[in-house]
């Protein structure tokens, strides 16, 4: 059988990629919004704490491992041994599935959904999390 055309599997992908609506969304104070940024930013000294908090709930969950923080985590660990309770990856799921997103950008997607999950002290991320992450990877999210 033949391989589609690259036409064609750009058409296929944008189809997919508007199958699962990756919202354009951006950070504001503790959550999310969608729009555009109208507002400054947070200021260092309510943000730094909240990273330390961050960094701290990853050492402990990284406990036990050689890895530090998110990102040094291998993708194969990821996703055998950190995939995200209640079916928060879901959206990172669907995207590699209809080929929106190779297992790299997944991975890559999973790192920065957990590092959401530490900022917001959350246990595990979120479905939100693991959609704006994929929104970033994917250059959705400004």
């Amino acid at each position: 059988m033949n391989e589609p055309s690259s036409a064609l599997r750009v058409a296929a992908i944008e189809v997919a990629a508007r199958a699962i609506e990756l919202p354009k969304l951006q950070v504001v104070g503790r959550g999310w919004r969608s729009g555009h940024a109208d507002e400054p930013g947070e200021a260092t000294a309510v943000v730094t704490p909240r990273v330390a908090a961050a960094l701290e709930l990853a050492a402990l969950r990284l406990a036990g491992t050689p890895w530090r923080v998110n990102a040094e985590v291998p993708r194969d660990e990821l996703l055998r041994r950190f995939m995200p309770h209640g079916g928060g990856s879901e959206p990172i799921e669907r995207a590699t599935d209809i080929g929106l997103a190779s297992d790299f950008a997944a991975a890559d997607s999973l790192r920065v959904a957990w590092t959401f999950a530490d900022l917001n002290g959350l246990s595990s991320p979120t479905r939100g999390d693991c959609t704006a992450a994929l929104g970033l990877r994917m250059g959705e999210m400004r």
